[in-house]
């Protein structure tokens, strides 16, 4: 699955709904529950650690993105292609060939996606008729 950092949904809520949003968490077990409130609704999720030194920190960036697609924020990148590039062990990230065919495979998945949108549109009928 594609990934998004946690501070691309915070900008995004920041973008749109300025202060009217907020966040909190709670433990439960080795899980955090985090409620996000927006415009007076709240929806909550969870998240787990993947292991590592940044447990808790994984915990809240998972169920903070898993409470923002209960509102549809991010939800698109569920929708994407599985890619499997080339990966730099030692470095511990994907290599510039790697992200290069990421990008290209990126970029035709939303061409081909804005071209069956647009044909989608066209065929609808507008308001003034």
């Amino acid at each position: 699955m594609p990934y998004a950092d946690l501070r691309a949904y915070q900008n995004r809520l920041d973008e749109i709904c300025g202060l009217q949003w907020s966040v909190s968490y709670l433990p439960w077990g080795e899980r955090i529950i985090c409620h996000l409130t927006i415009n007076g609704v709240t929806r909550s999720s969870t998240g787990e650690s993947e292991g590592g030194g940044n447990a808790g920190t994984s915990a809240e960036a998972q169920s903070f993105k898993r409470a923002c697609a209960m509102f549809g924020l991010g939800r698109y990148l569920y929708e994407l292609p599985n890619v499997w590039v080339e990966f730099e062990a030692s470095k511990k990230s994907i290599s510039d060939k790697g992200k290069a065919e990421l990008n290209q495979r990126y970029a035709a998945w939303y061409d081909k996606q804005l071209k069956r949108l647009a044909a989608e549109q066209a065929k609808e009928p507008t308001h003034d008729e």
